[in-house]
């Protein structure tokens, strides 16, 4: 319609016309007007595009959209959790709600979800816990991270304080029950978990390197090195 084209040109404008695209709203609704799924779209769109972002009104646009009967989308909440990751500073509890209220509405996570919430992980925004929790959401939503994701994810719990060592070591069994296959970086990455454990858990270092091995991964300089640090404990 000719109100969604003037929507969608503030929504890409350079600069954003914010103010523009919702007096068209507004305009529609003096008019009788009744918005569409594309309309609330393309708002949210205006929204997530403006700097800075107006999260909040995004947000409120989402609930309207369930209310007058329309589902967002996966690309819908894409927008929102990128919105999130953008933001400064980082809205971590945000992310986090949108994937539940993905998860209650029955919309599953695709691949560029599990990119947005890998880089939000990286950016430090989240801390063990959270991190965790995205993941395990993922892997639950039939989405599951690739295996840079679980080795970043392994990389946090060697390097937390305490360090996370469990955790670390049953990021195995659910790479394996998403069928990713574990890198030797993945396994040298859980040896350090254990190597920097305090005490260190030499005897389960021993069995991941026999894991290792069974998975007929050869051992690299950065094994050696970890071993080495071991025989020293």
């Amino acid at each position: 319609t000719t109100f969604n084209n003037l929507i969608k040109a503030y929504a890409y404008a350079a600069p954003v016309r914010f103010d523009d695209a919702m007096a068209v709203q507004q305009r529609m609704g003096e008019r009788g007007v009744v918005p569409d799924l594309t309309t609330f779209q393309l708002l949210i769109d205006t929204c997530v595009n403006a700097a800075p972002a107006r999260f909040d009104a995004a947000m409120g646009l989402l609930h309207r959209m369930g209310e007058v009967g329309f589902a967002p989308t996966v690309t819908t909440f894409n927008k929102l959790i990128s919105a999130c990751v953008a933001a400064k500073p980082v809205r971590v509890e945000d992310a986090v709600d949108l994937l539940r209220r993905m998860h209650g509405a029955g919309v599953a996570p695709d691949t560029v979800t599990a990119a947005l919430l890998n880089r939000l992980h990286k950016r430090g925004a989240v801390g063990v816990d959270g991190a965790m929790e995205l993941l395990r959401r993922l892997v639950d939503c039939g989405v599951p991270p690739d295996v840079t994701t679980f080795n970043s994810m392994a990389s946090a719990c060697a390097r937390a304080r305490p360090v996370r060592v469990d955790d670390a070591v049953g990021l195995l069994t659910l790479m394996g029950g998403c069928g990713v296959a574990p890198t030797a970086a993945t396994f040298n990455t859980l040896i350090l978990a254990c190597t920097n454990a305090k005490p260190a858990r030499v005897q389960a270092a021993v069995k991941l390197l026999t894991q290792m091995q069974d998975a007929g991964l050869e051992q690299d300089e950065a094994t050696a090195n970890l071993l080495n640090r071991l025989r020293k404990l």
